[in-house]
């Protein structure tokens, strides 16, 4: 398919904040074109493993500078909704209201009341449901099990995907088909509507010329060429936002400081538990990568959810594991991996709202993150909440990383965050980067602050509401 050579909406990026958004304004009759740097990968080519080379058909890997964390960025058709663990949570109210150094986390006008609405458009469309009780794994339910013994509540998620046939590898898609994916509701709603969706197609830079702006963009082959657009929506994610945007700076009124500010990363944490004998036996990597439990129990005390998940064999190949104050290396801890697999092992993850930061590193065209703040007071408010409740069930927590838990590598958040004022975001509530006509923020990149849960509802919900104000606008 041949390109256009104008449009009146460039949308770059095919994830949620992109797909809602080319939706909505092909439907209002814009001509719209959407520019995604990664490739179409269905389920006919969906691979049964995660390996460096399947890996890399799938995510931009960038690591932390401690060499510790790796981020895996979606770059696909679809972006996340391809491979997250389909999980659809709305955001805790505190999320939006909390304050930081004297200011709210979200702009003035923003809360979860005002967000509802938009929520309420986005499950819809994208098919969220409560699994049932025989979709959740069996490290779900044995979770369950361990935070009831504890005193502590947890319910069965809400999440886009039916019938799981239990692979655990949500992340590498889903071959079977039974996550609803992007393709299946906003992008192709999206393209019935008129718009024109381009993948290999990476944009590099955005020139304003006159009235509009040209868009170089270079395409599977390497070649490059030109679109001209009224408006474009940049919906690259936190990592490829700020990217673009810094190498367009030479050609549009923008400083670093509108973008590429502390980024938030939700929270994440990984834990792991070892479980008592009784266990033995258990299919902990049996079920979707998200088990389908979730726990809100410790947020209003901590400000952190937990999410059960199915502990794949290649989780021990991503992080250190080892019984606290113990190597995560040698004869020692090769004897205690093996007495715990297969079916006396569970792991999952923590989203929450915490001081963590970090900022985005450019050097040479490699991208990496280097940690500005590690709120430690967190990480320990996790592990003893979590390391007293799962000993209630003679479980075991572990380490994850030496000391303690490994910092999770599934989110980025508000490179180019809404705020009330330029002096402490870069684009106001509806997405407008500050002193610009035109160019407008509608993914990840824009959100302010950690959503205390898994940030793919939020991002769609936020996008809804994005969307209504600029095609009302027109």
């Amino acid at each position: 398919m041949e390109a256009p050579s104008h449009v009146d909406i460039a949308v770059v990026g095919s994830g949620y904040g992109g797909a809602v958004m080319a939706r909505r304004f092909a439907e209002a009759g814009a001509k719209t074109a959407i520019f995604e740097r990664g490739a179409v990968y269905d389920s006919k080519n969906v691979s049964r493993s995660l390996t460096p080379f399947t890996e890399t058909e799938l995510y931009r890997v960038i690591w932390s500078i401690d060499g510790r964390t790796k981020f895996r960025i979606p770059s696909i058709i679809g972006g996340g909704s391809v491979v997250s663990h389909g999980v659809c949570l709305r955001s805790p109210a505190e999320v939006f209201s909390y304050q930081k150094n004297g200011r709210r986390s979200w702009p003035e006008g923003i809360d979860r009341a005002a967000m509802d609405p938009f929520y309420e458009i986005a499950e819809r469309e994208l098919g969220a449901r409560q699994i049932s009780a025989k979709d959740v794994a069996s490290s779900g339910y044995v979770m369950g099990e361990m935070l009831f013994a504890a005193g502590h509540s947890a319910d069965r998620c809400r999440t886009v995907i039916s019938g799981c046939t239990g692979c655990g590898l949500c992340e590498a898609g889903c071959a079977s088909r039974r996550k609803k994916d992007l393709s299946a509701n906003y992008l192709s709603k999206a393209t019935i509507a008129g718009a024109k969706l381009f993948d290999r197609a990476e944009v590099k830079f955005i020139r304003k010329v006159g009235g509009v702006y040209a868009i170089t963009i270079r395409d599977g082959s390497g070649n490059s060429y030109e679109v001209a657009a009224d408006k474009v929506i940049l919906a690259a994610g936190a990592v490829g936002a700020p990217a673009l945007l810094a190498a367009s700076a030479g050609y549009l009124p923008i400083s670093e400081e509108q973008f590429n500010r502390e980024i938030s990363v939700n929270g994440e944490l990984i834990f792991a538990a070892a479980l008592p004998k009784k266990h033995e036996g258990l299919v902990c990597w049996k079920g979707g990568s998200h088990a389908g439990l979730v726990s809100y129990s410790f947020f209003n005390s901590n400000k952190f959810v937990l999410h059960a998940a199915s502990t794949h064999p290649s989780f021990f190949g991503r992080y250190e594991i080892s019984l606290p104050g113990k190597r995560a290396f040698g004869l020692e801890n090769k004897q205690f991996i093996r007495s715990a697999l297969p079916g006396s092992f569970v792991s999952g993850y923590i989203t929450g709202i915490s001081e963590t930061r970090a900022r985005l590193q450019y050097k040479k065209n490699k991208i990496s993150v280097e940690w500005a703040f590690q709120d430690m007071g967190y990480h320990n408010r996790v592990w003893d909440s979590l390391q007293a409740a799962f000993a209630k069930s003679g479980a075991t927590l572990c380490w994850t990383k030496p000391g303690g838990l490994a910092q999770g590598g599934r989110t980025l958040l508000g490179s180019v965050r809404m705020a009330d004022s330029k002096e402490h975001g870069g684009c106001d509530r509806w997405g407008g980067i500050w002193g610009m006509e035109n160019i407008i923020v509608a993914d990840g990149a824009a959100i302010p602050a950690d959503t205390a849960v898994p940030s793919s509802l939020t991002v769609a919900a936020n996008a809804e509401r994005i969307a209504s104000h600029w095609v009302k606008a027109g």
